[in-house]
């Protein structure tokens, strides 16, 4: 399993408010409304948006939208 980190991670920034897991749709938003805490967004792939994403293949693009 990938981890992909949006940010640098300094060493003092050990201690978390709010961690985030998923930085798709709902994960970015619940993140952005506790933009007041110090939040950790753990994401899995390589890219956030979760299924808020497209596809290339042969030519044609396709919406993976949920």
């Amino acid at each position: 399993m990938a981890a992909c980190l949006a940010a640098p991670v300094r060493a003092d920034e050990g201690v978390w408010d709010v961690v985030v897991v998923g930085a798709g749709l709902a994960g970015l938003a619940a993140a952005d409304g506790l933009s007041d805490k110090r939040i950790l967004v753990l994401e899995r792939g390589a890219t956030p948006g979760g299924r808020a994403a497209t596809r290339t293949r042969d030519g044609i693009t396709y919406e993976l939208g949920a």
